[in-house]
């Protein structure tokens, strides 16, 4: 249920005998329970906040994918009505990523990503349209909410120029100077990642880097299993590796 990402929150002032301290802290409304002591510099940006503001681009669109531990949260939405070509059947769609946290541990991100929708069973691509981050401390949450709004509104120019790169991606071939870069980022991710990659590289002889992005977004996307925060960490590493290596 969304309810486990668009909670109510609340951040409250932390006094000592009725004075006030250089904390802060942050509630579950809903429970009372309390979720972080943090500075008071520390600016609350509630998810259901940037939902409505997600919204107020996009229109009623809800989130398609998300994970929560009540500290840190991450949710998707994808926008299938906006669309590009990338090859032949290979179309893409725009995905809007979202990730926050109540805890003081990650920056809000929030980023308009690819995802493909033709013959890779609906596969998050690697490759960024637009991305923003915003520390939690002095500014206010209406600020950080409005430049989300600004950069949002700019997105079919970010939306072409992402697919693009993926155009250019499919004219580089693997030269060895390619799989050197592969390999040395490849190196830097656990072995079950890599054993996996490596074993698909082996049954499909990738000949451009396309075709090793759509092995990493397949793995991503359909095979490594999201159980945790640094899962969901590696795996968006993985995927800004890949893209990395377009020259």
């Amino acid at each position: 249920m969304l309810n486990e990402i668009f909670f109510p929150v609340v951040q409250l002032p932390v006094t000592r005998n009725g004075e006030p301290t250089k904390k802060t802290k942050i509630l579950r409304e809903d429970t009372g329970e309390m979720i972080s002591l943090l500075s008071n510099i520390y600016t609350l940006v509630p998810n259901v906040e940037v939902h409505k503001t997600i919204q107020s681009v996009f229109g009623e669109i809800e989130p398609k994918t998300y994970f929560s531990d009540g500290y840190y949260s991450r949710f998707s939405y994808v926008l299938e009505d906006r669309t590009k070509k990338v090859a032949v059947n290979d179309i893409v769609a725009m995905m809007i990523n979202v990730e926050n946290s109540y805890d003081g541990s990650k920056r809000l991100r929030v980023s308009i990503d690819l995802l493909r929708l033709v013959c890779s069973n609906g596969m998050r691509v690697g490759e960024s349209v637009y991305e923003d981050t915003f520390l939690h401390k002095s500014v206010t949450p209406q600020s950080i909410l409005a430049n989300i709004e600004i950069s949002l509104l700019n997105n079919e120019e970010h939306f072409n120029t992402a697919v693009g790169r993926l155009k250019k991606m499919k004219k580089t071939k693997l030269t060895e100077e390619v799989k050197t870069d592969l390999v040395k980022g490849l190196a830097t991710f656990p072995s079950f990642a890599i054993n996996h990659i490596v074993n698909e590289m082996a049954k499909i002889q990738p000949e451009n880097l396309y075709d090793m992005y759509n092995i990493i977004t397949d793995y991503t996307s359909n095979v490594l299993e999201i159980k945790n925060t640094s899962r969901e960490l590696m795996s968006r590493d993985l995927d800004r590796m890949i893209v990395s290596l377009v020259k």
